[in-house]
């Protein structure tokens, strides 16, 4: 009697939401190659509260992406892979590396209009208008300020 054969899962998907964290860099490398950074800030729910800084990179954006590619605080949702980049850190021949997301899809959620603001009056609020959800610096989730 012969084992089936089993198939290896290799899978490098990730999804993401959170919210930009700072203003988009865009960078025009060779002439038609354009590239947009975001920091995104995601929260991890319950038992332990946690903020992570995600980089992540879009190849090529749409004209549409580059025109109004958000602004900190706005939500955003990302679907791409992890990658591992590396660079010359030194002289001496150091390396070092970070892993970053590569987009595939970006959506842009509006900010919420600020009648939101008048349903919560007690809820804190950032400079941008989102809840402020300061993380165990007192920072803000979204736009990493901190609040008062």
């Amino acid at each position: 009697m012969t084992q089936p054969k089993t198939a290896a899962l290799h899978v490098n998907t990730v999804v993401i939401a959170g919210r930009i964290a700072a203003p988009p860099e865009l960078r025009e490398l060779d002439p038609g190659t354009r590239l947009l950074r975001y920091l995104v800030a995601t929260e991890s729910g319950t038992p332990t509260r946690r903020v992570d800084v995600i980089p992540v990179t879009k190849w090529d954006p749409s004209d549409v992406l580059v025109a109004d590619p958000g602004s900190p605080g706005m939500s955003i949702e990302i679907v791409g892979s992890v990658q591992r980049r590396f660079w010359a850190a030194d002289m001496e021949g150091g390396r070092r590396s970070r892993l970053e997301i590569v987009a595939d899809d970006i959506v842009l959620v509006p900010v919420p209009s600020r009648v939101s603001t008048l349903e919560l009056p007690d809820e804190p609020r950032c400079k941008f208008g989102c809840a402020a959800h300061p993380d165990h610096n007192g920072q803000c989730v979204c736009c990493g300020r901190v609040q008062e």
